[in-house]
């Protein structure tokens, strides 16, 4: 089964990144953003406004936040941020696609942070908050 069928089969999917998928019963999120910017060069003109000339634009970037909870669903994300980690350390640009089956194109995985949160015996966390920076790659890996 690919990713994508995965993603139409499943109500409770909301993203998918590679072979990593962000799911409602296992690994939520509660924030994500996505950033666009445009490079403008600035001329300067004697008494006049600058004169401004657009020269591209930088990747799109994605921010994910979300937190895992150890005790929700018995506790059943604990541990697949360290799946994610391997996905960004395979260097490895990942298909991304939407819940919906929409497919975005190939992203890479910027930055991975987590932070966890009241410890369990054992030194389990109850809570993991993780943040996932991901960059626009291109529409394939060509």
């Amino acid at each position: 089964m690919t990713m994508s069928d995965a993603i139409n089969g499943a109500e409770d999917i909301m993203l998918g990144v590679g072979d990593f998928i962000f799911a409602i019963s296992t690994v939520a999120y509660n924030k994500l953003q996505r950033s666009d910017a445009w490079r403008w060069a600035q001329q300067t003109r004697f008494g006049k406004n600058d004169a401004l000339q657009i020269t591209g634009r930088p990747n799109p970037t994605i921010t994910i936040d979300g937190k895992i909870n150890a005790l929700f669903l018995d506790g059943c994300g604990i541990g697949l941020l360290t799946d994610l980690r391997a996905l960004g350390n395979s260097g490895e640009p990942q298909q991304l696609v939407l819940g919906t089956g929409e497919v975005k194109g190939y992203w890479v995985i910027r930055e991975l942070t987590e932070t966890q949160n009241s410890f369990l015996k054992g030194g389990t966390p109850k809570s993991q908050d993780f943040s996932l920076t991901l960059e626009y790659y291109g529409a394939s890996l060509d």
